[in-house]
């Protein structure tokens, strides 16, 4: 892996093996990683010179079978504890399935290549296993929400596929959404997972079964009440409630007073410096009056005696 400090050598670098098909050959066979055949899957496609041959595609194809499981790894410089110069080392992750699914899927179809393995990658986003598999990751990661709205979103924007596909493809994802949301009482922790989980589902159409509507109500309902239990911390309590907001928009549904819970325990979170009190200060009961406690004037007495 090559990390460029100086952006004008990275660009040079990248034109020169863009356009030299047999440069960008061998870049493909040592493909090892998701994240690598992404972007030479996106630097192919953005420029605009016809390098790529089938045997390119055929190739990143082959390597794409072992994507499965494989951490990605990228390079990164940080300083640590005392020191003062950035040491580089390689920092591993392993990536979603959706992820994975969302690069083979794509390659597949710049193979242009219909075998049986071809079929495996549908099945992936056109069964409620495949699917399943895919979203579960939810109940580890909430993360992968992201990568799974990307997917749907490139099933109905860039794929290609017929609208038939894409609706099934959104049935079968709406199907794994709905075994998650029955399955675990709260199989994700927070309100700004459920919106993207939403928008994923409703990336082809926005009509959506009343059963699974109301188990997204539900689980954004059970939140509310968890979330200051979970975090103390008044922007984040802020921001779900934004993403509550935004939910209720989404799905044409009140939220409001939920909403202003969610902001006014924010408010408690973040305290008001004028009601902080000085612990050193006595406070009198309400029932208490000064006359009560202090006798003003054999206070003053007492001084005028040592007077």
């Amino acid at each position: 892996m090559i990390s460029f400090q100086n952006p004008s050598i990275e660009e040079f670098v990248e034109r020169k093996v863009l356009f030299d098909p047999y440069a960008l050959a061998s870049v493909a066979k040592a493909v090892a990683t998701v994240s690598q055949a992404r972007t030479v899957l996106k630097s192919v496609q953005n420029s605009n010179h016809d390098s790529a041959s089938m045997g390119l595609w055929a190739t990143l194809r082959e390597k794409g079978k072992s994507f499965n499981g494989k951490p990605n790894g990228r390079l990164r410089r940080i300083i640590f504890g005392s020191l003062k110069t950035p040491r580089t080392y390689w920092s591993r992750h392993r990536p979603a399935a959706a992820e994975v699914a969302q690069v083979q899927l794509a390659i597949k179809g710049a193979a242009r290549i219909d075998d049986e393995y071809t079929q495996h990658l549908r099945e992936k986003v056109l069964t409620t296993l495949g699917w399943q598999a895919i979203v579960n990751e939810l109940a580890a990661d909430e993360n992968v929400v992201y990568s799974v709205l990307q997917l749907q979103k490139w099933i109905a924007e860039d794929s290609g596929w017929v609208g038939h596909d894409k609706m099934a493809s959104e049935r079968c994802l709406r199907e794994a959404a709905f075994g998650l949301l029955a399955d675990h009482e709260l199989p994700v922790s927070w309100i700004e997972t459920v919106v993207v989980l939403y928008r994923a589902v409703t990336t082809v159409s926005s009509d959506l079964p009343d059963e699974l509507r109301n188990r997204f109500q539900h689980l954004a309902t059970r939140l509310v009440e968890i979330i200051p239990d979970i975090t103390d911390e008044p922007d984040i309590v802020r921001a779900e409630a934004d993403s509550l907001r935004e939910f209720g928009e989404l799905m044409s549904w009140p939220v409001e007073s939920m909403y202003e819970k969610l902001v006014a325990e924010a408010n408690a979170l973040e305290g008001d410096p004028e009601d902080e009190e000085d612990q050193n200060v006595d406070r009198l009961g309400k029932s208490e009056n000064a006359s009560d406690r202090f006798d003003i004037d054999g206070l003053f007495e007492g001084l005028l005696d040592r007077c």
